[in-house]
């Protein structure tokens, strides 16, 4: 049974309605009549979980429905729990390492991730293209955790006890040479 999804009207969705995308079960976004937000639930598997990434002009709210991790924003660490809530402003690292299998509902405003993965579904998922996947992260102002080395990583460098174990990382932080 599905229920009605006009754009302009409101809807009830029972806990297992709603569209399937991706590894997503869309509960609200532009697609099912809402402009300014979307609403998530997903499932994240034990040892997997959200990658760390950032969304460059949408805040984020996740709300721990069952399971158990460990959740990041910017440089705070922590369990999180059933009940837990992590919330994300706009532009801020985060993700969620999953100590156990754990399901979310996630909220986002305004609504570029969903949009992201809808158009990210369409160009095949994670069998798309590299090149395409970043395409369509760019196109919705999202940062994936190679942005985030590139940013942290680039021109600094490392320094080990013996001075030939020095690494330092070029303008995109991802290739190192070891002195």
């Amino acid at each position: 049974r599905s229920q009605s999804t006009d754009s302009g009207k409101g809807y009830i969705l029972d806990p297992n309605e709603g569209q399937k995308v991706l590894s997503h079960l869309m509960k609200v976004d532009p697609e099912m009549g809402s402009s300014r937000l979307a609403l998530g639930k997903q499932r994240l598997r034990k040892g997997r979980g959200i990658s760390l990434h950032s969304h460059d002009a949408e805040d984020e709210v996740l709300y721990v429905i069952s399971g158990r991790g460990i959740g990041v924003v910017g440089e705070v660490e922590r369990e999180v729990v059933p009940g837990s809530v992590i919330y994300v402003p706009q532009g801020a690292w985060h993700g969620i390492q999953c100590l156990e299998e754990m399901e979310v509902i996630w909220i986002v405003s305004p609504p570029n991730f969903a949009r992201q993965l809808r158009d990210l579904q369409a160009a095949g998922g994670d069998s798309a293209p590299e090149s395409k996947r970043d395409e369509i992260a760019r196109k919705h102002q999202q940062s994936d955790g190679g942005a985030f080395l590139r940013a942290v990583l680039a021109g600094s460098k490392w320094k080990g006890q013996d001075p030939w174990l020095r690494v330092a990382f070029d303008v995109t932080g991802l290739e190192a040479t070891v002195e």
